[in-house]
């Protein structure tokens, strides 16, 4: 004797197949928006040479355009400029792609620290005598 087979005997496993589409759906669109999706374009002209975490959303990016590199903070607000580099600071190794974090900062450190020093301490000096003429106390 043979059954007859109804076609609502198949409907879990049509529901199973189905939430396993959408699922597969998600979880595709998440991959691509968390790792930007593919470069078919082997060659770009934009490459970030480098960058400094400097808080929780927050961080200092070096970028290499045609050879000219540029100084960005970056914030999930804004980004913005922080300085042009005429010469090239690190240089970009195109055989060797990753660049040691600590080259990076040491430049960093290095840029900053000539910066700070060009500037004149007059600020910390009319700090003082602001003070000293505020409070006899502290006067000399």
């Amino acid at each position: 004797m043979s059954k007859s087979i109804s076609p609502f005997t198949n409907w879990p496993i049509v529901l199973v197949v189905l939430l396993g589409m959408i699922g597969f759906i998600f979880a595709l669109s998440w991959f691509v928006k968390r790792f930007g999706g593919m470069n078919f374009a082997g060659t770009r002209e934009m490459k970030v040479v480098t960058s400094i975490s400097l808080g929780a959303r927050e961080r200092v990016a070096l970028i290499d355009i045609k050879g000219k590199q540029f100084l960005l903070g970056v914030t999930t607000q804004q980004i913005s400029h922080l300085h042009s580099f005429d010469e090239t600071v690190i240089p970009l190794d195109t055989a060797n792609p990753q660049i040691k974090q600590s080259d990076f900062l040491t430049k960093l450190q290095s840029v900053l620290s000539a910066t700070k020093k060009e500037e004149p301490s007059e600020s910390i000096t009319s700090v003082n005598e602001s003070k000293s003429k505020d409070d006899p106390a502290h006067a000399s």
